[in-house]
Order: C-alpha cells, then structure tokens, then sequence
C-alpha cells in the first residue's frame, strides 16, 4: 500500500497539472458567451482523465484516514482540524465539480473554471498543513501532535 504521504503529493501534482492544462484552455468572450469550451480533444481528455485519477486517489486517502478520528489516532490539534475540514471541502469540491461536469454542461466555462482552482487552493492547504507533522516524524523528532 502506497503512503499517504505521497499520495497527497500525487494528488497534489495531479491538482496542479489539471489546473495548468485548464487555464492553457482559455476561454475568450465568445466562448464565454456561447458557454463552449475550446481546445484540443486531447487536452480535454488529459484534463478529464487526471479528474478520475484525482478521485480515485481522494477515495483511496478517505478510506484510509476517515476511521482515525475514531480511533484515537488523531490529536485534535488546529492543524489536524484544518486538515480535516479541508479534506471534506476538497471531496465535495472534487464531487460538485465532476457531477456539474456531467449534468450542467452550460456551465462549463465559467464555474468549473472557478471550482478547479478553488479545489487547487484547498489542496494546497491539504498539503500545507500535514507538512509540519510529517516533516517532524521523519526526521526523528516523532508527530508535532502527541
């Protein structure tokens, strides 16, 4: 089984590669207008195919962390409950942004857009703040929260 750690970082890099590719997209006013979004099938497809890599990778990360609350293997440090709530927030932006991809495709060019970066930013946080734990455990110095 792979770690959590680098699974976060994998989620990290595909958030950032998706992001990359979907503001390479561009989307001018008239394709704002005609509510389309323009660019090369292959793009789109990359771009669709990092989204269910991502979700697999959240849904591998959930199933792993959801029990530990409730294990008594968290503290309840800020940290941690940063950490929480924006692992929630990151998996129902993940959810909202593939549902409206499928059932909304009017709203493609604008909100998704919106969506996607906020899901960067928040794993951006993710990643953020389960750094100081992890760098402290491997260098010896045992987790930041007891």
């Amino acid at each position: 089984m792979l770690g959590n750690s680098f699974l976060g970082v994998t989620l990290w890099v595909l958030g950032l590669a998706s992001a990359i590719l979907m503001l390479r997209f561009g989307a001018s006013a008239a394709d704002r207008e005609r509510r389309q979004e323009r660019g090369p099938a292959s793009l789109i497809l990359a771009h669709r195919a990092m989204g269910y890599a991502a979700l697999l990778i959240y849904l591998a990360l959930a199933v792993q962390m959801a029990p530990r609350p409730w294990a008594g293997r968290m503290g309840w440090s800020a940290l941690a409950m940063i950490h929480l709530g924006g692992g929630l927030a990151c998996g129902i932006l993940l959810a909202a942004k593939m549902g409206l991809a499928r059932t909304a495709p009017a709203w493609r060019v604008t909100t998704m857009r919106r969506l996607g970066i906020l899901l960067f930013i928040g794993l951006t946080i993710l990643v953020g703040s389960s750094a100081p734990s992890g760098m402290a455990a491997m260098s010896g110095r045992g987790p930041l929260v007891p």
